[in-house]
């Protein structure tokens, strides 16, 4: 699946009040992210051909409402992200909200988000 700018989606964010979470993770690995203060879990979902991460409203999220919250697309590496970085600023899309840091999952690598107007959040999973 694709979408902005032809990217290619890696997850779907679905956030969770901390029991909903404990019951859909029960028995489950999840991820500890102590970057974000929050858990995932992540699913892969064969018919969106992505996965679907779930992750408890605490930590960064502590304000989220329960629900969809971002999409998460794949960049190849730091000079593709970089270029559409400047491309996002130049045409005044969005802001960055926060800084490449690593992801606490293993599901992804060093991660960035941002908020586009037209969009919402939106995180970019940086692959190299």
């Amino acid at each position: 699946m694709t979408d902005l700018l032809g990217l290619p989606v890696h997850h779907i964010g679905v956030a969770l009040e901390i029991n909903d979470f404990k019951n859909l993770t029960y028995n489950l690995d999840i991820n500890d992210d102590k970057t974000q203060g929050v858990q995932t879990y992540f699913d892969f979902n064969p018919t969106l051909q992505c996965y679907i991460e779930y992750f408890t409203i605490s930590g960064r999220a502590r304000n989220y409402r329960s629900g969809f919250n971002h999409v998460c697309y794949n960049i190849k590496n730091l000079a593709e992200f970089t270029h559409l970085h400047n491309y996002i600023k130049q045409n005044a899309w969005g802001i960055q909200i926060t800084k490449i840091e690593k992801s606490g999952s293993k599901e992804c690598n060093n991660v960035v988000f941002f908020y586009f107007e037209k969009f919402g959040i939106v995180e970019f999973n940086i692959c190299d």
